[in-house]
Formats: C-alpha cells, sequence, structure tokens
C-alpha cells in the first residue's frame, strides 16, 4: 500500500472508520482529546509509521531541512 494511501489525512481516516464503524476525523481528534486509548495507540501507529519512512528517505537522500506539513498534520497535536 501506497504512503499517501494510507499515511495521507484520508488514509488515517479510512484506517480509523475501519476501527470505529464510520466515525469521521472529527471524531478520532474528539476520542483523543477526550483520552481514548484506542485512538491515541491508532494515532501513536500512525506516527511512527511515518516517523520511519522518514528516517529512511532521510538517509537515503541527507536534507539540511525536513519540513512536516500536509493534510495529515490536523492530527499532530493529538
Amino acid at each position: 500500500m501506497s504512503w499517501n494511501r494510507r499515511l495521507s489525512e484520508s488514509g488515517i481516516i479510512r484506517g480509523w472508520q475501519e476501527l470505529r464503524d464510520g466515525e469521521s476525523g472529527d471524531d478520532l481528534l474528539a476520542a483523543v482529546e477526550r483520552g481514548d486509548p484506542l485512538a491515541s495507540a491508532y494515532l501513536g501507529k500512525i506516527g511512527r509509521e511515518i516517523g520511519e519512512r522518514l528516517v529512511g528517505m532521510i538517509d537515503l537522500v541527507d536534507p539540511d531541512v525536513v519540513v512536516v506539513g500536509g493534510e495529515a498534520v490536523r492530527f499532530g497535536k493529538a
């Protein structure tokens, strides 16, 4: 599965909907804010996967700066 399909905002929400019967991205954020352990674990897993993939790219191209942005960043505060 491609990065975009799994780790984009729509991919993150799609994965959450599979775990929680169709809940939205806003529902995911609300669940994290309430301290829901499943929501926190899910975003933690996604964050680790993004980080691991970025490390591989950084090792390959050795950039001076890495900027993380885009649609999935809205889950970053969670």
